[in-house]
């Protein structure tokens, strides 16, 4: 059986486990999109310059703030992985499994929770984009365009 195969049968086993995970990753790459998206968008059109250099200050410093987050939160949940994991990484090992060979398995599992939660969150971003805006506009009292804008950037 190859690796990348035992791989997926490890992910699919475990989807319940790391269902919240990939719920959260994909909310925060969802919000992340979103504010990069009325940042680069003509979306604060209609207001001053002054507005706009204000509320994307606000929201750069929303960005990093939660990119901390999650680059902790990240560490976190992979340290969480590998003790729920050590009786499964144990057999591998009584099984004959080479330490190279574990770490890719837990390389690739990890890397298709990473992928699933990119694919939702994109998803989730392009999908909720309008109302994020109207969200934004509600709680700021900025007003933003309300024409349902995408950025390429």
């Amino acid at each position: 059986m190859s690796l990348l195969k035992l791989a997926w049968i490890n992910f699919k086993g475990s989807i319940r486990s790391w269902l919240m995970m990939i719920v959260s990753l994909s909310f925060s790459l969802m919000v992340m999109i979103n504010i990069f998206n009325i940042i680069f968008s003509d979306m604060l059109s209609t207001t001053s310059e002054y507005t706009q250099k204000m509320v994307n200050s606000v929201m750069l410093a929303v960005i990093v703030i939660l990119a901390i987050f999650l680059i902790f939160y990240i560490a976190y949940a992979i340290t969480v992985f590998f003790r729920k994991q050590k009786k499964e990484l144990g057999m591998y090992v009584f099984m004959g499994f080479s330490m190279q060979k574990i770490a890719a398995l837990c390389l690739i599992e990890i890397l298709m929770i990473g992928l699933t939660s990119l694919i939702i969150g994109l998803v989730g971003g392009l999908l909720f984009c309008k109302l994020f805006g109207m969200l934004i506009e509600t709680l700021s009292g900025v007003p933003i365009s309300s024409s349902f804008m995408i950025s390429s950037e």
